[in-house]
């Protein structure tokens, strides 16, 4: 059976533990705030570091990604509009074929080159016409995403 002393022990063990826990998972929080200093978060209110933590949460963070996205395809969208076509591009490889070459007149230290492939990539961009009603409602859907 514990005595009083080894029960008092044990107790002062998990509240150690609870507040070695909650003092990693505080600094946790502070180092994702890379741009902020332990001391300077230190002085922020309560709210303001509870912003600051939410701010960096990932759901957050997606967000900010998605937004940062959105804005991309509709500067994108707004350029296809401004022409009123866009560029199918094609591709496909080619292989050529080297044939040996061997100088005109042979000598001693004339050397001949084997015959070889090569392959390359040889695209063709095609102007394709647009339907402008159906990009503008392309890009009117990108612009209600943001609000």
């Amino acid at each position: 059976m514990l005595d009083d002393k080894d029960e008092v022990h044990s107790l002062d063990k998990v509240r150690n533990m609870k507040l070695l826990s909650i003092l990693l998972l505080t600094s946790f929080l502070v180092a994702g705030c890379s741009s902020v200093s332990p001391e300077e978060f230190g002085s922020y209110s309560i709210d303001q570091q509870a912003r600051l933590i939410c701010n960096e949460s990932k759901p957050a963070r997606q967000r900010r990604y998605e937004i940062s996205s959105t804005w991309k395809k509709i500067e994108k969208q707004s350029n296809l509009l401004g022409t009123g076509y866009r560029v199918h591009k094609h591709c496909q490889t080619v292989t050529e074929k080297i044939e040996r070459k061997c100088p005109d007149v042979l000598e001693a230290k004339s050397i001949c080159t084997p015959s070889s492939e090569t392959t390359r990539e040889v695209c063709t961009e095609t102007p394709v016409a647009i339907d402008p009603y159906y990009e503008e409602s392309v890009l009117n859907n990108l612009k209600a995403r943001l609000s």
